[in-house]
């Protein structure tokens, strides 16, 4: 939940969670997706995925709503995000401009995009996806708690 460890770099200072965490878990047997847009969408449909994107442009740093379409984005993975939805439309070939979206979860505080949240435009013929979200995914295929490590 995002009250618990908010957002706090616009101030300077450090984040610190604002309630006991419980339980610990540790992540087992990390996933990696195919680098191809439709294994993101196939894995998303099972479980949040956390990826890789370029957030250096402008137009996502200050991105306040609606389906983000940046074709200037870079393929410059420099931030992660965590991918927990799409929508598709109902044109079989999910291009661009369908109002097809991948919905993704920032870190960036409540604040910034929609309450934290942007929707990158879903074009499944490019292949790397908008802002390179499909070139780095990963998931856990297993977790366990910190009374048993095994």
């Amino acid at each position: 939940e995002e009250s618990a460890y908010p957002y706090t770099a616009g101030q300077g200072t450090s984040g610190q969670c604002t309630q006991p965490s419980s339980p610990e878990v540790y992540v087992s047997d990390p996933q990696q997706v195919e680098p191809d847009i439709n294994a993101l969408i196939a894995a998303a449909a099972n479980q949040p995925i956390s990826v890789a994107i370029d957030a250096s442009s402008h137009d996502f740093q200050l991105y306040a709503g609606g389906v983000f379409r940046n074709a200037s984005c870079s393929r410059d993975l420099d931030h992660g995000v965590l991918v927990v939805g799409y929508q598709l439309s109902s044109n079989e070939t999910q291009q661009a401009g369908d109002g097809s979206y991948i919905k993704i979860k920032n870190s960036w505080g409540t604040s910034w995009g929609e309450k934290g949240y942007i929707r990158f435009e879903l074009d499944l013929d490019n292949k790397e996806g908008t802002c390179g979200v499909a070139m780095q995914a990963s998931y856990p295929k297993g977790l366990k708690n910190s009374t048993n490590t095994n």
